[in-house]
């Protein structure tokens, strides 16, 4: 009987053992992944706020979770291709102690490219639109469509058709409707609105003067009832304020600490 009652405690330890190792390491994956792109540019910054920094308080040395390391942990560490010299030249230049760079939610040079599903006339096509939060004169913020990119719309008017009537973008009838400035922690889920508000659809676009032709045209496709946007297939976000270099971030959903938000591309350019 004592051989059977050690034999259970021994599965039963074992098992409640490999339960909390779990329970950690989930715990770990969670306080790691970049859940939201605010949260990228947080990490990014060596922000103290940050939900990792809070989790590891006091139990991690300075030099294990320094700005150097934390930057390196915010690139995807599964793509193969990375050019190290350039990598390890980004991050010097980054955390240099003199004059060290960050991201700014609401600074310029970032925007975002959402590659869409639409309805177009009973069939689905694909779209590029290029968004960027901008600020309002009440102080307060919000996202719109800069540009679309589709190869439907030279179908709608080919660049060789004669050109037509101008394009007059609606008055809005409420000017307060628009893309919520925290869109991106639902990966603009409320993008949608952009097909049932078209009496307001001009709160959802840039200025009219600043639209080019396929943008004018998608919109007047939407107006018309013709295209409808359904689905949003993913998000790459854009960044350009870095003197020098330019990078993308897109999410990686996996079950590992290196996930989420994280830099798909980057690219060393003229310095500004």
């Amino acid at each position: 009987m004592l051989k059977y009652a050690f034999a259970f405690l021994l599965v039963f330890n074992s098992t409640t053992l490999l339960a909390q190792d779990y329970e950690n390491e989930y715990q770990n994956i969670f306080v790691w992944q970049v859940k939201q792109v605010n949260e990228f540019i947080e990490r990014f910054n060596n922000n103290d706020s940050t939900l990792l920094k809070k989790y590891t308080g006091d139990n991690v040395s300075a030099n294990l979770i320094s700005r150097e390391r934390l930057i390196l942990s915010l690139f995807n560490a599964e793509k193969k291709d990375w050019d190290k010299t350039e990598v390890k030249s980004f991050i010097k230049s980054v955390d240099d102690k003199a004059n060290p760079r960050f991201l700014s939610m609401y600074g310029d040079k970032w925007y975002a490219s959402l590659n869409c599903d639409i309805n177009w006339k009973g069939k689905r096509e694909n779209v590029v639109l290029s968004l960027k939060l901008i600020r309002l004169p009440s102080n307060g913020y919000k996202w719109i469509i800069t540009a679309v990119n589709a190869k439907f719309l030279n179908t709608v008017a080919p660049a060789s058709a004669v050109k037509q009537a101008e394009f007059t973008m609606p008055a809005a009838v409420d000017k307060t409707t628009s893309l919520n400035p925290m869109s991106h922690g639902t990966d603009f889920m409320d993008i949608y609105q952009v097909n049932t508000d078209k009496k307001n659809i001009a709160n959802y676009f840039d200025e009219v003067q600043n639209l080019d032709a396929a943008t004018q045209r998608f919109i007047q496709e939407i107006i018309n009832s013709n295209a409808q946007i359904t689905r949003v297939n993913n998000i790459t976000y854009h960044f350009n304020q870095i003197d020098g270099w330019a990078f993308d971030i897109q999410q990686y959903n996996r079950q590992t600490r290196n996930s989420g938000w994280l830099i798909s591309k980057l690219t060393k350019t003229s310095a500004n």
